[in-house]
């Protein structure tokens, strides 16, 4: 990593949510041990509504072709009604319903592409000298199940294998990939078929996943029928992509599926078959190697927003409770509810706090909370209870972590420690998940909780991806594996946050900075992964579009909108996202749109719930200065 001086955390909605309570003690940490680094990525997949006219990028086939280019991609016959341009991008801002097993969704475009390969926003086309590719599960819907024994299950491990050897090509991506599972019957039937008829069936899937020539069948694993490609050119990444989108609302069958079942119903295949990407990756620069030896790699770094380095602002004398941690009001849940039938608010360290919030229980962002205050209570209560001996104590506490907003290494600290938090014992604490880790390496909850409280830089980014290896390694036994989302957002804040802050260069008399590419791939693609898990995650949805001002303000808006869409109005990211949005719209000279976002913005801030600060002033001052000069132009043209 280029030397500098380690990213401040921003100031978007995860860590601005405490009431400004009080001066809290916080602890200086001891450096928890970081574990191996190694992640696997297996996903879901998005879907797009129709875009709207005028707002769709232009897909490869709506540009003018390279004549060394294939002719346009032609849809499935029943792929009616669903528009080239719709399927091109499947985030774009648009609702959309939870989708079946066997999708996969991506919304990171690679960056550092070359002009010259069209389908991607102009802003994300930079030079690259090599592109990636993806691996394809082909299997029958009984397969979905389970893992099988023996040549199946070492298939499997072959394809993370191949998928991991991809990860030391590319340090421009986070790379995951599950496991090839099924259950004997269905798996072992079409491997069969696949190895009666190997060259007919090879020849079949060429037919579909080569018809662009922008995609290589690199190879077919037998046994699994994981078939893993290449992309030779950037167009490959949008086509493979779109063939990967659903036909429309109604089914789950995918372009890509039908062209495949037709092909293999050609030969003989008589079953059904489910279709899905199981991961991705993009190839490193040519010739960087010898760039970095010559001293050339770039050091400067692109700003998230809000993220400079900048003191926060002191708390109001006047408010003396509990103090500012960085962590919201506390709450407790509604499906564990803290609120007694009488009323009365159930004990525990953090009963002020919940106590507070009591008025609001129904509104969906206080009953999130109250479920990740009451775990933390509980775990509390088993830690101290048990003399730091039981493990379900941390197991609970996770789940708190798991169920709040992603919150700073910092704010964990004071949480678990503080005196009026938890006030944990933190040797006993660490001594506990110690021992367990030695037991067993690949405990994934001792992982976690050791991985939350390292500072940023690269041991919190390596550790948190050997939580998401051990968590794909045990796959959904594992009961992290329903919060993947969650922790491939908190990867991606690690990532972006252990770059070095960006170093100012000249140019015309400006400050510059350049972005690191890498470590923004690198970020976005592990906000893409945990989309994959759960696509209409707020948080993951907030951070993926933050990460995108730097390259693309329209996909950036896209995001916003589309998470507006789905927050509730008390959701604390909703006024961040219309600040940024009036931001974005002046840039875009929509004075319209800032008008509404910035007032919206301004109500949303004033009606938050009781005791949450104000949005940040990097966020909002810029919304503010846009606002007011378009007001000012609209008063001088009266």
């Amino acid at each position: 990593m280029a030397e500098g001086t380690p990213r401040q955390p921003p100031r978007g909605a995860q860590d601005q949510l405490p009431p400004p309570d009080a001066e809290i003690e916080v602890h200086v940490q001891e450096e928890l041990q970081p574990g191996l680094a190694g992640e696997y990525l297996h996903g879901q997949g998005g879907q797009l509504a129709p875009q709207a006219a005028g707002q769709a990028y232009q897909g490869p086939w709506q540009m003018q072709q390279n004549p060394r280019q294939a002719a346009p991609v032609q849809f499935h016959p029943e792929q009616q009604g669903y528009g080239a341009q719709a399927a091109l991008f499947p985030h774009q801002g648009f609702a959309m319903p939870p989708q079946p097993a066997g999708q996969v969704y991506h919304n990171v475009p690679p960056a550092n592409q070359a002009a010259a390969n069209v389908g991607q926003p102009p802003a994300l086309q930079m030079s690259v000298g090599a592109f990636g590719g993806a691996t394809v599960r082909i299997e029958s819907p009984a397969a979905a199940g389970g893992f099988v024994a023996g040549g199946l299950v070492a298939g499997a491990f072959a394809t993370a294998a191949f998928a991991a050897s991809k990860v030391s090509e590319s340090p421009a991506v986070v790379l995951g990939t599950g496991l090839a599972a099924g259950v004997a019957t269905g798996v072992t039937t079409l491997a069969g078929f696949y190895l009666g008829n190997r060259q007919q069936t090879e020849e079949a899937i060429r037919r579909v996943v080569e018809r662009e020539r922008h995609i290589r069948v690199e190879n077919i694993e037998e046994g699994s029928l994981l078939v893993h490609v290449k992309f030779l050119t950037l167009a490959g990444y949008w086509v493979l992509r779109s063939f990967n989108e659903k036909i429309d609302k109604r089914s789950d069958r995918t372009c890509l599926q039908l062209l495949l079942e037709d092909e293999l119903q050609g030969i003989g295949w008589t079953g059904p078959i489910q279709v899905g990407l199981e991961g991705w990756w993009f190839a490193e620069e040519e010739g960087q190697e010898e760039e970095e030896a010559a001293g050339t790699e770039q050091e400067e770094r692109w700003e998230w927003a809000g993220m400079e380095k900048q003191s926060v602002p002191p708390m109001p004398a006047s408010v003396t409770t509990e103090g500012d941690s960085g962590l919201p009001e506390d709450v407790s849940s509604v499906a564990a509810m803290s609120i007694t039938s009488a009323g009365e608010v159930e004990e525990g360290p953090l009963k002020r706090r919940r106590a507070r919030l009591q008025k609001h229980k129904d509104s969906p962002t206080v009953q999130r909370f109250i479920k990740a205050w009451r775990s933390w209570e509980e775990g509390a209560e088993i830690l101290t209870s048990s003399g730091y001996t039981d493990l379900g104590g941390v197991k609970a506490l996770v789940q708190g972590f798991m169920l709040h907003y992603t919150v700073t290494p910092d704010t964990t600290s004071t949480l678990l420690y503080g005196q009026s938090w938890l006030n944990l014992n933190k040797a006993q604490l660490k001594q506990l998940m110690t021992s367990q880790l030695q037991a067993d390496s690949t405990d994934s909850t001792c992982l976690l909780l050791t991985a939350l409280q390292l500072p940023y830089g690269d041991s919190r980014v390596q550790t948190l991806q050997q939580v998401v290896d051990a968590i794909l390694q045990h796959r959904p036994g594992d009961w992290l594996y329903q919060h993947l989302h969650h922790i491939y957002c908190y990867l991606g804040r690690a990532i972006w946050m252990a770059s070095p802050q960006p170093k100012s260069t000249t140019s015309q008399g400006t400050d510059q900075p350049r972005a690191d590419l890498d470590a923004l791939v690198k970020a976005l693609s592990a906000m893409a992964s945990s989309l994959m898990y759960k696509q209409d995650y707020l948080e993951t949805m907030f951070y993926t579009a933050e990460l995108y001002k730097k390259v693309s303000e329209t996909e950036a808006i896209r995001q916003l909108e589309h998470l507006l869409r789905l927050a509730p109005e008390c959701d604390l990211h909703v006024p961040h996202a219309h600040y940024l949005l009036a931001t974005l719209y002046n840039q875009q000279q929509d004075r319209q749109k800032v008008i509404h976002h910035f007032t919206r913005g301004q109500e949303r801030e004033t009606n938050r719930l009781p005791g949450f600060p104000e949005v940040h002033i990097s966020i909002k001052d810029p919304a503010k200065m846009a606002y007011e000069r378009v007001m000012a132009k609209k008063q001088a043209n009266k």
